[in-house]
């Protein structure tokens, strides 16, 4: 008796097997729509926000070089008068 149970069993799980097999093959594959299959690139949206966020650094660059110069050019100025200032006591 038990062979004939550890066959049964044998016959299930080489069904199971099968089934699931099967069921791998035919699941079909998701499809992502905002992908380019042929050339792999990136999302429409990434594509956007890589954009966005590099014309913010150039912003931000140019903002951050503008203060420089105006706070270098303060400086020089600052340094003349108190230079004229210095001579006139």
């Amino acid at each position: 008796m038990p062979i004939a149970k550890k066959s049964v069993v044998k016959k299930k799980s080489s069904k199971l097997t099968k089934k699931t097999q099967v069921m791998k093959i035919t699941d079909p594959t998701p499809v992502v729509t905002h992908l380019c299959r042929s050339c792999h690139a990136l999302p429409t949206g990434s594509i956007e926000l890589v954009s966005l966020l590099l014309v913010l650094v150039f912003a931000l660059s140019a903002v951050l070089v503008t203060s420089v110069y105006a706070l270098n050019r303060q400086a020089g100025e600052l340094a003349a008068l108190q230079g004229q200032i210095a001579a006139g006591e």
